[in-house]
């Protein structure tokens, strides 16, 4: 499955996200309804933002165990316009940048 999803915002700018899922068939011995899921996903906006993942859930032993990791990383150039309409920032505002990676295992 591949959708691909328009985002426009103040902070992040405009641009499009991009995201595939793959559900796997169901293993033998596998409780009805819990099947492997493995998913990419992308964005890009107009103001160089970017950000690219993957991901991948599983179950092992009749469901006993159940794995999902993800792994990404990102820079982020944003525009902070205040959080209420007659902000200072609002005609002035302030500039940030987030760099990231991120890695979660949970189990």
């Amino acid at each position: 499955m591949l959708a691909p999803i328009p985002l426009s915002n103040p902070t992040l700018g405009s641009g499009l996200e991009l995201l595939s899922l793959s559900l796997h068939p169901p293993r033998p011995n596998t409780p009805e309804g819990v099947n492997a899921t493995t998913g990419l996903a992308g964005l890009y906006t107009d103001n160089k933002s970017w950000g690219a993942g993957v991901f991948h859930r599983n179950n092992f032993f009749t469901d006993k165990l159940r794995i999902f990791a993800a792994l990404g990383t990102g820079e982020f150039p944003l525009i902070y316009f205040g959080s209420v309409s007659d902000s200072v920032l609002s005609k002035n505002p302030l500039n940030y940048e987030i760099n990231s990676d991120l890695l979660v295992v949970e189990t």
